[in-house]
């Protein structure tokens, strides 16, 4: 088996509207990122035939809305995931291979009033198609999530000890990408 040792991966799609409550003094305000394509690429290192780390990016020009009772509020947003994974490959046949993977990394949000930036995860899974050894297909779907909160504790008592953390968000953007896998270096991989 000759397993390339890179590949560049870019991609195009769309993510779904994402509404959450952000509590203020005032009380509850609904928010929301409106649905949006996305783009983005990546750099995957292979290394071995069932496994790949991949350092990824991800740009969605949306609109982010703010909402309470009769006040409204919309703004341009810029939602930037820069994020870093495994990902582990299941061949269906000599051409086709399932996809799944955990990335952690970041999310920028930037618009006129809004400059923030969080640390992220991300979830992904799909299908790569091998149209030859050296260029594929990549459909898949993808759920990131900023983290906006981390919490933990630590207790000691006469049952024993014990600990835990806790991370916490309330934005979950799911979507669906596709777009070209182009290999270099060598051979994309084929199970005989």
């Amino acid at each position: 088996m000759n397993a390339q040792s890179l590949r560049i991966n870019l991609n195009g799609g769309y993510v779904f509207r994402d509404r959450f409550p952000i509590y203020t003094t005032q009380g509850a305000v609904e928010a929301a990122i409106v649905e949006a394509p996305v783009f983005g690429g990546g750099l995957e290192y292979l290394v071995n035939p069932d496994y790949g780390m991949e350092l990824y990016y991800l740009g969605m020009p949306t609109e982010g809305r703010l909402r309470s009772g009769s006040f409204r509020y919309a703004e341009q947003v810029m939602v930037n995931y820069i994020m870093a994974g495994g990902l582990r490959y299941a061949p269906f046949s000599e051409k086709v291979k399932g996809f799944g993977g955990v990335s952690l990394g970041m999310a920028l949000f930037e618009g006129e009033t809004v400059s923030r930036a969080y640390a992220a995860w991300g979830l992904r899974g799909g299908v790569l198609i091998n149209a030859t050894d050296r260029i594929g297909l990549r459909i898949g779907a993808q759920l990131h999530s900023p983290i906006e909160a981390v919490g933990g504790g630590l207790y000691i008592g006469t049952g024993g000890t014990g600990g835990g953390v806790q991370t916490y968000s309330t934005i979950y953007q799911f979507g669906f990408t596709g777009g070209l896998a182009i290999a270099f270096g060598g051979k994309d991989v084929q199970r005989p």
